[in-house]
């Protein structure tokens, strides 16, 4: 077995203890505001979805999409879903007002983007970087958000 195979059953089986021991018994709770540009952020990541599935739609005849049609796709979803958590990141509405480990949360996904796009940079799998690269520009974000918002209130 190698080592790709072994870091994805491992990736797994944290993902999954994470979400067992990560569920509470109260639910996220997002006032007014938050879902406000919660939804306007949707609609960014929609429309996002839109025009890149369309762009990808065009460049169907080329030779570069024949090799890579699932990649081009999934890049698009990707895409769509870093222009909902990026907005949401930067208007507030990311996290709920009643979540604790927002700080944690944030660094889990900035160490994990970091070693998933190592790992996908040495084998040259472009869904893995993709993934890592999300995940590090949310944890990055989410952060310096944190600290800004730290540095107002002192």
């Amino acid at each position: 077995m190698n080592f790709t195979a072994l870091g994805i059953i491992f990736g797994i089986a944290l993902v999954v203890i994470i979400g067992i021991t990560g569920i509470s018994s109260h639910t996220k709770k997002y006032d007014e505001r938050q879902d406000v540009i919660r939804n306007r952020g949707y609609k960014y990541g929609y429309f996002t979805l839109l025009i890149t599935s369309l762009v990808a739609f065009c460049l169907q005849e080329t030779s570069f999409y024949a090799a890579n049609k699932s990649t081009i796709y999934l890049a698009t979803i990707f895409l769509s879903v870093l222009v909902v958590s990026v907005y949401d990141i930067l208007h507030g509405a990311y996290f709920a007002f009643n979540e604790k480990s927002k700080k944690s949360s944030s660094w889990l996904a900035l160490i994990a983007g970091i070693l998933l796009g190592i790992s996908g940079w040495n084998d040259r799998i472009f869904p893995t970087i993709m993934m890592g690269s999300y995940l590090v520009i949310i944890g990055a974000l989410s952060l310096l958000m944190m600290w800004r918002e730290s540095r107002k209130q002192e």
